[in-house]
């Protein structure tokens, strides 16, 4: 996979990653519409000039349920955190990747390998 880059602001949970089988609404058959990807890394960099962020990272789906793979994790401001494919497993087939952040002030850089 190459390098995906993401500027993350606010408190709205946003979609990092699309799932790649999406149900065709009128024939209700499974289309296959994205391309798959292997995460590798995911780099979350707080890039606020003062303040500590709270992120909640996880994989969803409406019919299957949220999983999360970061709940109420406090990075300090200015630093990074890096995930690698030993602290989490995830394939785009079903779930969607999301992030959200606690405040509407909040900024994060995320860099997904």
């Amino acid at each position: 996979m190459a390098l995906q880059y993401s500027n993350i602001t606010g408190s709205s949970a946003q979609v990092l990653v699309a799932k790649r089988k999406v149900r065709n609404a009128s024939t209700g058959a499974i289309d296959v519409t994205f391309s798959s990807q292997d995460i590798k890394t995911i780099s979350l960099c707080n890039i606020h000039a003062t303040d500590d962020v709270i992120v909640a990272l996880y994989i969803y789906d409406s019919t299957l349920g949220t999983y999360y793979i970061l709940k109420n994790v406090t990075i300090p401001n200015g630093s990074t955190l890096v995930l690698d494919s030993k602290d989490f497993s995830y394939w785009n087939g079903d779930y969607e990747l999301k992030i959200k952040l606690n405040a509407a002030g909040s900024a994060v850089d995320v860099m997904i390998k």
